[in-house]
């Protein structure tokens, strides 16, 4: 069964989170960071749905567990979903820390870590 060419996936185990892709048919380690407040499993970046960030549901609470390069936030909520949050929805705001577990609502498809929307709305 070959994979995906690109898949990615983050690997956490005994105090290590490897980020790793799929090159050559074969799972790659790309880098590596401590655990840190990260859950230890599998989490299939590949797989996560895009945030919501309109209407009800566009509310998200759980474990930030990932950045990419290019500055998406994973967050893993209920249970195991994975959740993608585009950089670009948190403006000129810092994105959560890795491993915080924060609230992050969407207003006019902006994304707001609870706690920071006043300053966002001065």
């Amino acid at each position: 069964m070959a994979m995906t060419e690109g898949k990615e996936r983050l690997f956490v185990s005994n105090g290590s989170a490897m980020y790793e892709q799929v090159v050559d048919s074969e799972w790659m380690v790309m880098s590596t960071r401590a655990q840190g407040n990260v859950a230890s499993g599998v989490y299939h970046l590949s797989d996560a749905q895009p945030a919501k960030t309109t209407g009800p549901g566009a509310r998200y609470e759980g474990t930030i567990v990932h950045h990419d390069k290019r500055g998406n936030v994973y967050q893993s909520v209920d249970e195991g979903v994975l959740v993608k949050h585009d950089k670009s929805a948190f403006g000129r705001s810092e994105l959560p820390a890795i491993g915080s577990v924060p609230k992050i609502q969407y207003l006019r498809g902006q994304a707001l870590v609870e706690g920071r929307e006043r300053g966002l709305e001065r």
